[in-house]
């Protein structure tokens, strides 16, 4: 039996730590050795409160409907309440009485989505579909893919829903299949972790197919 799936995308939000050409990035714990089993494609949506109630309903719904028999609550967050770390006057973080570093809330919430590099069965390249305001697939020559999405940059990620069933781990992702990007607000990206005029410069109600296959 297929894998329960849920297609999905984020509200319009600020964008953070796009990466969906190339190599990829690295995942945690993984050798940094060019495999691309090591490697995944990766974007974050920044939410506010209220865009963040409205996704983790959708969120819990599913879950509730697929989790594994026998399962209660989910063992991780796919939308995440966004802490930052306590600077002192020098720029130093700020430590509890255990000498970690104290974390503050920022008022947002994070949600992100993850995929392949690379299609297991026959090795060829996952592309993450990347479109305009109006809902068409950029060029690969648009500044979005030829210098990357820079942080703050306006837009949807789209995707699909699934459950991961590992024991001790159970709980539900996000996969990635594309993102759309309101143009106007395109920030190249720093290297850190447009159409005509009869197109007004807002996101289009866009619905990207997902494709079938493992996406992390």
């Amino acid at each position: 039996m297929a894998a329960p799936k849920l297609t999905i995308k984020t509200p319009l939000a600020p964008l953070n730590w796009v990466n969906v050409r190339g190599q990829g990035k690295l995942k945690m714990k993984a050798e940094d050795n060019g495999k691309v089993e090591n490697y995944q494609y990766v974007a974050q949506a920044v939410l506010t409160e209220a865009q963040a109630k409205s996704l983790n309903k959708q969120v819990d719904d599913f879950w509730r409907k697929n989790k594994p028999d026998g399962c209660g609550k989910r063992r991780f967050e796919l939308v995440k309440e966004e802490t930052t770390i306590v600077k002192d006057a020098a720029g130093n973080s700020k430590l509890d009485s255990d000498d970690e570093p104290i974390r503050e809330k920022t008022g947002k919430w994070l949600i992100q989505a993850k995929t392949i590099t690379h299609w297991p069965k026959d090795g060829k390249q996952n592309v993450v579909k990347i479109l305009g305001s109006n809902g068409s697939t950029l060029p690969e020559t648009h500044p979005s893919i030829e210098s990357g999405i820079g942080n703050g940059t306006e837009g949807i990620i789209h995707g699909s829903l699934g459950i991961t069933a590992y024991s001790g781990n159970e709980g539900v992702v996000m996969y990635l299949s594309g993102i759309q990007i309101k143009e106007s607000t395109l920030t190249e990206a720093s290297g850190e972790e447009i159409q005509a005029d009869e197109i007004e410069d807002d996101v289009a109600e866009t619905t990207i197919e997902d494709t079938d296959g493992p996406a992390v």
